[in-house]
């Protein structure tokens, strides 16, 4: 069954925005408890000295052969390889170059028309199946097609929302998310309870990790070289005794990954979906972090951390959690 398909993209032209300014202007006004009068007034005086002119960006339809198909494709987002996995997309069609398309495209074919639109960045586009939404995405304008040495029609293809989890992440890193929800008084108490807590309740713990003296317990030291990024600063390291208390603060935190992915999902509007995610080798995982002024060799920590989270994704190697 044929249904009528209408394709949206999003456009930007230099024009008189005196009315829409206004009406801003009005609109904002009125929302804080103010009044205005006159408005039309308003308008008509600024047009009268000319007006004011601007970049205005709207939505406008364009126009589609009677005959063409849009075929799109939808996948589903795989978080093993978030660089390459598309969600929607079309395969590539033709629209009319008339002189509705080229006054929206802005006359792609002619290299010499001062464009407000840069061709190398996808445009914002939607598509409407019998004046109902279907999908939010950008379009590509892939060439003009000339006939005689006119512009006849244009191939284009459009690309769902968020074509890749990478197009979401950009250059963001892990710092970038929001993990105020688990925030914490950082005492000998609390640090204590999250050590010893076997429930599994806690989102944040302290592994028993040392970063610049070696553990001992009722030893004899160690004698052994030390490796460049350890500091061999402190003497006392029987942690049986007083002398050799482990301190809070040589403590780092470590974070639930099941609780990362929430906050990725949270602050890029995207769900993640997966069997693993309610497996108990996944919820009882979590990630180390330390300050790279603290820990010299954090990359080495970084790189095993993402390496255990990638075999498991992956189905590479069994994890085992203790």
């Amino acid at each position: 069954m044929n249904r009528k398909v209408q394709l949206y993209v999003g456009t930007t032209s230099y024009q008189n925005v005196t009315t829409s300014v206004i009406n801003t202007f009005f609109t904002n006004v009125t929302a804080n408890g103010g009044i205005c009068e006159s408005g039309q007034c308003a308008i008509d005086y600024l047009n009268s000295l000319g007006g004011l002119y601007g970049n205005l960006s709207t939505a406008e339809r364009l126009e589609l052969f009677e005959d063409e198909q849009i075929q799109v494709t939808s996948t589903v987002q795989n978080v093993q390889d978030i660089s390459k996995t598309f969600t929607d997309f079309s395969q590539s069609f033709t629209i009319p170059a008339n002189d509705h398309n080229n006054r929206i495209l802005q006359h792609f074919y002619q290299s010499d028309v001062n464009s407000l639109i840069d061709y190398n960045i996808r445009l914002d586009s939607f598509i409407e199946i019998e004046l109902s939404f279907f999908r939010r995405g950008k379009l590509q304008v892939e060439k003009a097609n000339l006939k005689n040495g006119m512009p006849e029609s244009y191939t284009v293809t459009f690309y769902g929302d968020g074509r890749t989890l990478k197009d979401y992440f950009g250059e963001d890193l892990l710092s970038d998310l929001d993990y105020t929800s688990l925030t914490h008084d950082f005492t000998s108490e609390e640090v204590i309870f999250r050590i010893e807590d076997a429930s599994n309740y806690y989102d944040v713990k302290y592994p028993l990790i040392t970063s610049n003296r070696i553990w001992e317990y009722q030893s004899t030291p160690v004698n052994l070289p030390f490796p460049n990024w350890l500091v061999n600063t402190i003497t006392q390291n029987d942690i049986h005794s007083t002398a050799g208390a482990i301190y809070k603060e040589e403590l780092f935190p470590a974070v639930r990954v099941k609780r990362i992915f929430e906050f990725i999902e949270a602050k890029y509007g995207i769900t993640f979906n997966g069997t693993f995610l309610d497996d108990e080798r996944f919820t009882k995982l979590f990630y180390g972090l330390k300050e790279r002024r603290h820990y010299k060799h954090l990359q080495i920590l970084l790189t095993l951390t993402s390496l255990l989270l990638e075999l498991y994704l992956h189905r590479r190697w069994p994890i085992t959690l203790i």
